[in-house]
């Protein structure tokens, strides 16, 4: 379409996709909304929009987002409180989110004492959550399921291997 009608398809869905939702991620919802939610999903993939479209305003709001999480959401066992299949969740996006975030600088290298701290910050984060999910798999079943109670669905969150027994 560019070459024929002069249109810009990536540009348009840059501009009209991406920077739209991420645009209205980070100014129009709070942190302390945003941590208030289980569902993490759009703060996964926020960050790898600002590595794609070079927007490290979002990776100032990512920097922020997952201090609260890490700081207020989880408590010190790595756990929330709604129950395992939402904590589970939760923790999952947001390692994903924190590693992520920490991948922006593969591409684009921080440029200042800010971005640095954030770059640093964000394997704090990631180390923090990777704990949390280390906690569920402890108590998890060998199968790898988290123990049905509440909300928990039948996921095989943690993969096992099967033991060897010498014969």
């Amino acid at each position: 379409m560019n070459a024929e009608f002069g249109f810009d398809v990536r540009q348009y869905i840059g501009d009209n996709l991406f920077f739209d939702e991420g645009d209205f991620l980070i100014n129009h919802i709070t942190v302390d909304i945003a941590i208030q939610s289980n569902l993490s999903g759009p703060y996964a993939v926020l960050p790898q929009v600002a590595r794609v479209l070079n927007r490290p305003d979002y990776i100032q709001w990512m920097d922020t987002y997952l201090d609260a999480t890490v700081r207020q959401k989880i408590r010190r066992d790595g756990a929330l409180e709604e129950g395992e299949g939402y904590s589970i969740g939760y923790l999952n996006s947001n390692q994903d989110a924190a590693q992520n975030t920490h991948d922006y600088f593969l591409t684009r290298p921080a440029t200042n004492s800010i971005f640095l701290a954030i770059s640093n910050r964000a394997l704090v984060f990631n180390t923090t959550l990777t704990y949390g999910q280390g906690q569920w798999s402890a108590i998890s079943l060998p199968s790898g399921q988290l123990p049905a109670f509440g909300d928990t669905p039948y996921n095989n969150y943690f993969r096992r291997t099967a033991p060897v027994f010498p014969r």
